[in-house]
């Protein structure tokens, strides 16, 4: 047998450490075993010739699952992704409507200061009577750092749950808020159960009307963020205080990681999936199942926003008022 080059070899072992993390960390091991993932570790051993024949044939190899956000990353997306988590760019804005009605806007989750941009942007329109938080066309982002962001427009309640593959283990974590804690439920396969409790930043606006205007672009982290408000916002008088305006979200409940394989390549693997405080999964962006968020109140996609918003705030002055009213009865 002929003895291995150092190429061949170097191909072979980026390509099986490839194979091998998304054999133990993608999120859905049914589709696995639908295209026999076992059987293709081996299926272009002939073509395995160095790194970069490596690359090309686990690019083929990932486009079997058929998963559009499992894929390599080029070193310029890495980059920019780093960069732009990192920027100072503003993700978030505000404004005080007539009436009293504060419009808070989040254009992404995808910022590692995001929880606090929301903060900044919420302590300008606190005082206000009732919310229009704005998700339209917010792709979601970073998970735990929108799960802050939620601190600030929940008192207590569940927030969501996370299952997440690690080998033939699955953990499953539950995030729930009580009036001084950020919690966190966690089981693993194997392990015993354990709950963590972290002070929490202090719930600014709970307890208010919110409007949360969604619609398809509405995905991922958004729609947990969209759901744990919608989660936590019935009213005991006329059964709701939250409502959601505008069209169906993407249904995109599963999340993605970076990986780095061998100092080479990084991987972009769906290695997770969220479900809503009531466990119903969002889906997989309409690949094969689609769970968006329906909303209360539809408005219809060649609407003008204005007017989206313009009919927000006038359904949140009646309420405010039906409260004053209720109060004063």
């Amino acid at each position: 047998m002929a003895k291995m080059s150092a190429d061949v070899l170097s191909g072979r072992t980026l390509f099986y450490a490839i194979w091998q993390r998304v054999q133990d960390q993608f999120y859905d091991p049914a589709r696995l075993e639908a295209i026999n993932w076992r059987a293709l570790k081996h299926s272009f051993d002939d073509r395995l010739r160095d790194g970069a024949s490596a690359i090309v044939c686990a690019g083929e190899l990932l486009a079997l699952l058929n998963e559009k956000y499992t894929k390599i990353l080029p070193p310029v997306e890495v980059s920019a992704k780093a960069a732009r988590r990192t920027s100072e760019e503003l993700h978030v804005r505000n404004l005080v409507l007539p009436g009293n009605i504060g419009y808070i806007g989040i254009a992404s989750f995808d910022h590692e200061d995001i929880a606090e941009q929301v903060r900044e942007r919420l302590e300008g329109i606190a005082h206000c009577d009732a919310f229009i938080v704005n998700l339209r066309e917010n792709g979601g982002g970073l998970l735990n750092h929108t799960a802050n962001a939620l601190e600030f427009f929940v008192d207590e309640g569940e927030i969501g749950f996370i299952e997440k593959r690690r080998g033939k283990r699955l953990q499953e974590r539950f995030i729930f808020f009580t009036h001084e804690h950020f919690g966190v439920y966690q089981e693993m396969t194997g392990k015993k159960p354990s709950k963590d409790l972290f002070l929490r930043k202090a719930p600014m606006i709970a307890g208010k009307p919110i409007i949360v205007l969604i619609d398809e672009h509405t995905a991922s982290s958004a729609e947990l963020f969209a759901a744990a408000l919608l989660a936590n916002g019935k009213d005991g008088r006329d059964g709701r205080r939250i409502m959601a305006m505008g069209r169906k979200t993407c249904g995109k409940g599963i999340g993605q990681a970076d990986f780095d394989i061998l100092g080479k390549v990084t991987l972009k693997l769906s290695c997770l999936r969220f479900m809503s405080p009531d466990q119903v999964w969002f889906g997989d962006a309409a690949q094969t199942v689609n769970n968006g968020i329906e909303p209360h109140v539809a408005f219809p996609s060649d609407g003008d926003m204005h007017e989206e918003i313009e009919l927000a705030r006038t359904m949140l002055l009646a309420k405010v008022s039906e409260g004053l009213a209720a109060c004063a009865a």
